[in-house]
Order: C-alpha cells, then structure tokens, then sequence
C-alpha cells in the first residue's frame, strides 16, 4: 500500500496513526498538547476526537489567510510542491468548521503564535 495514494484505506490508517499518537501523548506526563494539521472538514475533527481520550481542556482553531497571501506563502516557499487548487479548496472548506478562526494574514507567525499561547493559558 502507497501510503501517498489517498484511498478510504489511507484515510484511515491517518486517523488511526493521529489518535493513536494524541492519545499516547495525552496519556503522559504532558500538561498541554498542541496537534496541527489541515482539518477542512468538522468530520475529519469529530472521527479524531471521538477516540481521544483526554480530561483536558480541548481548543479548536483554525488558521486562516487572505487566498492572496496563502498563494504568496506557497510560492515564497521553494521547499514545497503544493497544488495551489488544492490549498485554496482547503481554505474554503475551513473557514465553515466548526471552531474559532483566526486571520494570520496581516500577522507573522511569531505574533500568531503568541496570540495563541495567551489564548491556551488564560
């Protein structure tokens, strides 16, 4: 199996990989965990979070930006091959999930970063 072939079987040996590490990580000595990932769709959130098991508090963010700027981000990457298409699907698809967004176009990610950072701890 090509785990770079997206198929149901690859989609779900994802999930499967990310609960697996979430709930070790949370079964540790770790007071706070911080997962990212592209989640566009609430049902991608929901098939995560049903098989974690936590007693800790749980925040929801998505990170946003202008299509403009995630174009300008990914072509002052050299490093990445991402389909363009494919991101700015991605971006519509997240800005309807259902968690707290958040605008990084006017924002490095430093400042985001720490704007985060007081939202988890207050």
């Amino acid at each position: 199996m090509n785990p770079f072939n997206v198929n149901d079987k690859t989609k779900d040996m994802v999930i499967t990989n990310i609960q697996f590490v979430l709930n070790s990580f949370l079964s540790g000595s770790y007071s706070t965990v911080i997962f990212t990932w592209v989640l566009h769709l609430d049902s991608i959130v929901e098939l995560i979070r049903s098989a974690i098991r936590y007693d800790h508090n749980f925040f929801h963010f998505t990170l946003v930006c202008d299509e403009k700027i995630l174009q300008e981000r990914i072509n002052s990457d050299n490093e990445r091959t991402t389909d363009i298409c494919l991101a700015l699907d991605r971006l519509q698809k997240s800005r309807l999930v259902n968690s707290e967004i958040i605008d990084t176009s006017k924002y490095s990610p430093f400042s985001i970063a720490n704007f985060l950072k007081t939202k988890i701890i207050s």
